[in-house]
């Protein structure tokens, strides 16, 4: 009996159990905890299948050997699955991809995102990231140049005389 869903490489079988289902009930923001049931099924058979040979090439080299780290190797699952996965929406692809982070980042690992991942988390990739090259430069002005000088306090002169002596609404005695 297994605790979780999971791929089982000797008998090239998918075993499924409730965690199979997004857990949204107590408002969780990790992708674990929001992937639909075709990412999670996608990261067991996309994800971990094409490994099979490697796994049991690794099991014949005793229980605790492992040629790809357990961690290195989910992450590598999730990732495989949001690139090759038929079907998945955008934000399924993005839960995969986040699930690798975070899957890394457990272990006190970074990944470095390539365009995909950038391109399904963020919208963009390495050739879209400086597009704004052809927008023209923002002037400064410095705050000296905000000061009045005695040329404008002239020019107020030529102001009819009811503009200078107009009040704001907030002048009026309420």
């Amino acid at each position: 009996m297994t605790l979780s869903t999971c791929y089982n490489f000797v008998e090239d079988k998918i075993y499924v159990t409730r965690n199979v289902f997004p857990d949204e009930k107590y408002g969780s923001t990790h992708p674990r905890d929001l992937m639909s049931v075709g990412a999670v099924l996608a990261h067991e058979y996309f994800g971990h299948r094409p490994y099979r040979e490697e796994y049991l090439s690794d099991m014949a080299q005793g229980d605790n050997y492992h040629t790809t780290p357990i961690w290195q190797d989910e992450c590598r699952a999730s990732i495989n699955a949001a690139k090759t996965a038929h079907n998945l929406t955008d934000r399924d692809k993005s839960n995969l991809v986040m699930d690798a982070i975070y899957r890394a980042k457990e272990f006190g690992h970074l990944i470095e995102m390539d365009d995909f991942m950038k391109e399904v988390v963020y919208g963009y990739s390495n050739g879209e990231k400086n597009i704004t090259h052809n927008i023209t430069p923002i002037n400064y002005v410095s705050e000296a140049s905000q000061i009045g000088t005695t040329e404008k306090r002239i020019c107020e002169r030529e102001v009819s005389k009811m503009q200078r002596h107009t009040r704001d609404y907030d002048d009026f005695e309420r």
